[in-house]
Formats: C-alpha cells, structure tokens, sequence
C-alpha cells in the first residue's frame, strides 16, 4: 500500500518542521518550487544543533569548553518576520567546509565528536534537551535527480556514543554557486 503524498510545504517526517532546515515533501514525483539562488548558498557547514523546549541555554553552556556559533531562547523573535522561536538551543560549528565538500565536512566533524565528546556528552544529558544533531548541509545542484551521502559505521558509532544523531540537509544551489 502506498502512503499518499504530502503536499509541497508540508512535512512529512517529524525533523522536517525544525529550525535551520531546508525541506522539500516527498511525494514521489518531481516537486514544483522555485528557489532564488544565490552565491550565498556556496558557503555553509556541518552544524552541531542542540535543543528542546524547556531547556536551559545557560545551564546547557554552562562550564563548558565549547563556544556555540549561535544561540537562540524559546519566546524570542526568529529571523522569519513575524515567527519566534518555539524551543531553545545552540548551534556549534563541526565543519566549515563548503556545501559540495561532504567527504571534508564528515572528515572535520569525526574530528570535532573526538575531541569534545565528553563536552558534547554531558550537554546531551543536560535536563530538558530533547533533540541533538549533526547537520550536514549539502548541495543539490541543479539537474541532479539523486544524490547521496555515505556514513561510515565507526563515525555512525562515534556520533550515536555521544548521544547525537545525525541529518543530512540538501540546499538547492546553482552552478553558478560553486564556481566562485
């Protein structure tokens, strides 16, 4: 039995709706959007996003040997006009490779989990944490209708001990993009 198809702009897995995130529904055909594409999208990285909603930020930063790149509270006001934040968290540089360099993103992250998986730990086991991810932003360049990303099992095991899970989120770039 199929499952019908979400229609463009809803979510159809429970990560799709958090914050940070690039989604497109999947319903089993070509979707129709149109993005503006711009040379901004050439630079992006491996994010480590730790939130929930009822935690702490300054508990969760607490005594800790690592500086969030970004840090956001519930209630505030999201870069979205006119939406606020409905969970609190921080955000922590694992790569700054580019979109297109994935091998170099998951090579800098493995490095990044060994050398602050205490830390990383212990922030994971903060009281009201209840999602913790490394998000490798990649791009999906234009005419590609597949795309895929190779997790080794020993970074699959080394993320999964320090109690994160892992997301792949795929930008639309052009060709244009990469070039500069």
């Amino acid at each position: 039995m199929s499952r019908p198809a979400q229609p463009v702009g809803q979510p159809d897995c429970p990560s799709a709706a958090l914050p940070g995130s690039l989604r497109a529904a999947r319903s089993g055909s070509l979707l129709p959007f149109t993005l503006a594409l711009t040379k901004a999208c050439a630079r992006m990285s491996c994010i480590l996003r730790i939130s929930g909603e009822s935690l702490n930020v300054d508990a969760l930063l607490s005594h800790r040997d690592m500086t969030p790149d970004r840090t956001w509270k519930k209630g505030e006001a999201r870069s979205l006009k006119g939406k606020i934040h409905s969970d609190s968290g921080a955000n922590f540089i694992a790569s700054e490779a580019d979109l297109d360099e994935f091998t170099r993103q998951l090579t800098e992250a493995t490095t990044y989990i060994k050398t602050h998986a205490p830390t990383i730990a212990k922030m994971v086991a903060t009281p009201g944490v209840q999602y913790a991810v490394l998000d490798f932003g990649v791009s999906l360049q234009e005419g590609n209708v597949a795309q895929f990303c190779y997790f080794p099992p020993q970074f699959i095991q080394l993320a999964a001990s320090a109690g994160i899970g892992l997301e792949v989120s795929q930008y639309a770039c052009s060709d244009d993009c990469n070039e500069s």
